[in-house]
């Protein structure tokens, strides 16, 4: 059902005369469904690489956490586990799990922070809640031990970016024997500042085992780019309600037996549309990637 209905929504997409307007638009939406598709149909993720493209104007403190972020991904990632494991040795948990979870956050941060807003990050924390609600069970000890990782994870994203080394946490089962790597540029105070506030986004979430704390989408703004990639975007964005309703409508009348939550559908479906607007816009693929994998972690 869902990869006829993204399909669908895929020809509503290029039917419309904004998006066939721009060939830039027209790739990046049909790669967008294309990925999506390949990732939850037949389940390969594997060798895609997420692209962030520098936009027209970007601030070069911006371009170099970029390149930072990306750089030291995996040292994150490792002392991310690496700290809960030496913080609380008896606390059981998956570690490739979290490790993967945190690679999904590293490249929100990194959209975030190349293109200006929030709503990346804001969308890896609504996916991560989703898709780790047994956080409403660990026990206070457990859940204050990943609250504190998170901390951590604050601290040395903003010395990285900057150029600036992390001791790593070798302690403990999973001890961080991943190197740092300083070859870009070097972000600012000011980065760091708006990283600290992005992770501090997440880890509010985990604190509270609940979304209702949650900011408002900040999206990039985008009037930078091509007036032709603008205009499509907006034009999706536009249609957002309809097409939800449309995909509703086509899901029932291809499959009249089908059970199936109607409203999680409207959901998702909504996830789909806003990552495809946001990689329209910006020749990304980051959310469209993002969102498949999302679709895939809550569906098997």
């Amino acid at each position: 059902m869902i990869v006829s209905s993204i399909r669908y929504l895929q020809s509503r997409f290029n039917a419309l005369a904004e998006v066939t307007a721009s060939a830039v638009a027209t790739t990046n939406v049909n790669e967008g469904f294309n990925q999506f598709v390949n990732i939850i149909d037949e389940g390969d993720s594997a060798g895609i690489t997420i692209e962030f493209p520098e936009h027209v104007g970007v601030e070069s403190n911006r371009a170099d956490t970029k390149d930072q972020l990306q750089a030291n991904k995996e040292w994150l990632k490792s002392e991310f586990v690496a700290f809960i494991s030496n913080d609380n040795p008896i606390f059981t948990f998956n570690v490739a799990q979290y490790k993967t979870d945190i690679g999904y956050l590293v490249d929100a941060l990194t959209y975030d922070m190349l293109y200006g807003g929030n709503s990346s990050t804001v969308q890896e924390a609504i996916y991560y809640f989703n898709n780790n609600n047994s956080f409403t069970s660990l026990l206070d000890s457990e859940k204050q031990t990943v609250v504190d990782a998170f901390a951590r994870l604050r601290f040395a994203a903003q010395r990285i970016i900057r150029g600036l080394v992390v001791t790593p946490t070798t302690g403990g089962s999973n001890p961080n024997t991943e190197s740092q790597d300083f070859s870009s540029g070097n972000a600012t105070a000011v980065e760091s500042s708006a990283i600290d506030a992005l992770i501090q986004i997440v880890e509010d979430v985990v604190d509270a085992a609940s979304l209702s704390g949650l900011p408002t989408k900040i999206y990039p703004v985008i009037d930078t780019e091509p007036v032709l990639q603008v205009s499509a975007a907006n034009a999706i964005l536009g249609q957002r309600n309809l097409y939800i309703e449309d995909a509703i409508s086509f899901n029932n009348l291809n499959n009249p037996t089908l059970t199936y939550d109607v409203e999680k559908c409207k959901r998702d479906v909504g996830y789909i549309i806003d990552a495809i607007y946001r990689d329209a816009q910006l020749s990304t693929n980051h959310n469209s990637i993002t969102a498949a994998l999302a679709y895939k972690r809550a569906n098997t």
